[in-house]
């Protein structure tokens, strides 16, 4: 199964032409068999028509992208929506961008806004699916003791416990340094037997997992209404509960659930991105050396990292690591997965090279997964680096089918 992400929302999406977008998907056709398509949202509708027309021309099936906790043209971020951090100041999105905007699902005017615009957007679009994209809490890596979240007044009705005392017991553990380690351990992995004052800190990301699967339930049964198949976009398994992502429970909602293995990407949701935010606010916040830091976030977050920042910006991370997340989404219990792979050269975001994606793919292809999701957008994508996917992925694909 091989997917790929078409048409990302850009200033420059309005100049493109119907023969354009037309070519581009075929070209992409022509080199893999692509299975299924997803445009983006908010697109010109005549755009999308081409999308279908030539996606339906190669027996595919047609997606739409979806946002559905973050700003957008027909959902606008309003501060009073935002994400409520420890500091009860709502969450900047990244580099104040509406779509890295995060909205709280707790909040009714949001779940709201959000579910209306799903039920416009697919209602009589082309689509055989909609990929849900967006479904989480901000990232709280860069800045814990500040965007951790949500602890606003809805999220406090909503929640079966003190949220205010909670918000105050942590706030004081991440200004603690040595109760510090144990509280970022509890952001990427449940533990079964804590002392006393982490309990309240799991409670809460417990039911944040728990909000985000309700508003995901809530946008499938939109979708399966409208007879639709549901997929998901998830941050890569280390990082998903540091978001509110429970991969379980989110799968008894969807058809099947792309991670977003990015490591070599440093932008939200990549790997190295994320997990270096943290290590750079540890060494800030507490003056520990680099190599020290970098060892203490791969241990809590359970991954070989390289052992150097500097590293991780021109490596990224190794090929090991990403068949490693492949198999926690497995063990997790989603049962179509698919792993997401960056193919997309951005300035100060990605830089690949060919023996870097071979290696990946070779690593991803050995974990097993469902199929693949070729990230983030056809548009931008080296027509070469499908090739190379066609020779390493889909030939080991024909070969075992031989």
């Amino acid at each position: 199964m091989i997917a790929i992400q078409y048409l990302e929302p850009s200033p420059g999406i309005q100049t493109l032409t119907k023969a354009e977008v037309t070519a581009r998907l075929r070209a992409a056709f022509d080199r893999l068999p692509i299975d299924i398509v997803i445009i983006g949202w908010d697109l010109p509708p005549a755009l999308v028509a081409a999308c279908a027309h030539e996606t339906q021309r190669a027996n595919a099936q047609l997606y739409l992208w979806q946002p559905l906790l973050t700003g957008s043209n027909a959902v606008q971020p309003r501060t009073a929506w935002r994400a409520s951090g420890l500091t009860d100041e709502p969450v900047s999105g990244h580099h104040n961008f509406p779509e890295f905007t995060f909205l709280c699902p707790n909040r009714p005017a949001v779940q709201a806004a959000v579910m209306e615009q799903l039920r416009q957007a697919v209602r009589h679009g082309p689509y055989q699916g909609v990929f849900l994209d967006r479904l989480r809490y901000p990232s709280p890596l860069a800045q814990p003791d500040r965007d951790l979240a949500c602890f606003c007044a809805d999220c406090r009705r909503a929640a079966t416990f003190d949220l205010l005392e909670v918000q105050r017991q942590v706030r004081t553990l991440l200004a603690t340094p040595d109760r510090l380690c144990a509280a970022l351990r509890l952001l990427f992995k449940q533990d079964a037997d804590l002392p006393a004052e982490l309990v309240g800190l799991q409670q809460f990301l417990d039911f944040r997992t728990q909000s985000i699967t309700r508003s995901v339930a809530v946008a499938a049964q939109i979708a399966r209404k409208e007879k639709l198949a549901v997929g998901l976009d998830c941050f890569s398994p280390s990082l998903t509960r540091a978001v509110g992502q429970d991969l379980n429970a989110l799968d008894a909602h969807c058809d099947w659930i792309k991670i977003m293995t990015y490591g070599h990407a440093f932008g939200p949701a990549g790997l190295p991105y994320e997990l270096s935010n943290l290590a750079r606010w540890l060494i800030e916040c507490r003056g520990c050396n680099e190599a020290a830091t970098v060892n203490e976030v791969a241990q809590v977050a359970h991954l070989p990292l390289p052992p150097t920042l500097s590293e991780w910006r021109a490596r990224g991370l190794s090929a090991e690591a990403l068949s490693h997340e492949v198999r926690l989404a497995q063990a997790a219990g989603v049962k179509t997965l698919l792993a997401g792979i960056e193919l997309v050269d951005l300035e100060g975001v990605t830089c690949l090279t060919e023996a870097q994606i071979s290696a990946d793919l070779r690593a991803l292809r050995a974990a097993q997964p469902a199929g693949l999701a070729l990230s983030w957008d056809l548009w931008r994508m080296p027509l070469d680096r499908l090739d190379l996917v066609r020779t390493i992925w889909n030939g080991a694909s024909m070969l075992q089918s031989k």
